[in-house]
């Protein structure tokens, strides 16, 4: 309860904020977006924004890293900023710098994602579907497809999980056969429903198994 409490607290603080920013973007006024982004970023986060814009990805997760899992509550407030000022800088036609923020937007989001967090997980799915699009499959590294392997898993995008799946396998990716191994035996549990609700059937399930072990027969022969 005390977790929930404070997450909440968090995003309602959060939400005061972004209303600022959001009408700063609106009338483009853009100096007043940062400063506002800046500010906020320091309140909540006790951080420079710009400190977390020049960090890797990675190292960003684990600044964030609360135990096994990203603090969601941390984490959401940083991805929205990132998003944010990603989208203005869209609108600027400042695409390379505008990626840049939508990659680690994305990564911040699949994690509050992977840690299970129910408050904050149907809004950080929503803003990485919008994400997607906006990463050049160039600047989409081994480990943010991987990332995207798990996320589509989780949200229950089974023909995604298993697009990217193969895609790591091409690739040869260290452990990739493990875990496509272990994803198709956590699939064939799900009933027909989410496999249908995941554009996958039990027939796709095993047929893409067979596929992914022949795959890797044929490289190992």
């Amino acid at each position: 309860m005390i977790r929930e409490d404070y997450i909440m607290r968090m995003i309602e603080q959060f939400m005061q904020g972004l209303a600022l920013i959001l009408s700063s973007k609106l009338k483009e006024r853009w100096k007043e977006m940062d400063e506002n982004i800046g500010a906020l970023c320091e309140k909540l986060l006790g951080t420079d924004y710009q400190m977390f814009r020049h960090v890797e990805p990675e190292d960003i997760v684990d600044l964030l890293r609360n135990g096994t899992f990203v603090d969601p509550a941390r984490a959401f407030v940083l991805a929205r900023l990132f998003y944010e000022q990603a989208d203005a800088l869209v609108k600027r036609e400042q695409l390379l710098a505008a990626q840049t923020l939508f990659f680690k937007a994305a990564i911040l989001f699949m994690e509050i994602i992977r840690s299970g967090n129910q408050q904050l997980s149907s809004q950080s799915q929503e803003k990485v579907e919008a994400i997607i699009p906006h990463i050049p499959r160039a600047l989409q590294t081994v480990a943010f497809q991987h990332r995207l392997f798990e996320y589509y898993e989780l949200t229950g995008a089974f023909a995604k999980a298993e697009n990217i799946l193969f895609e790591l396998a091409e690739k040869d990716v260290a452990g990739i056969f493990e875990d496509g191994i272990l994803f198709y035996s956590r699939v064939a549990k799900k009933t027909e429903h989410e496999l249908e609700k995941g554009n996958f059937s039990n027939a796709e399930v095993d047929e893409g198994k067979a596929d992914f072990i022949r795959k890797f027969m044929r490289t190992k022969s």
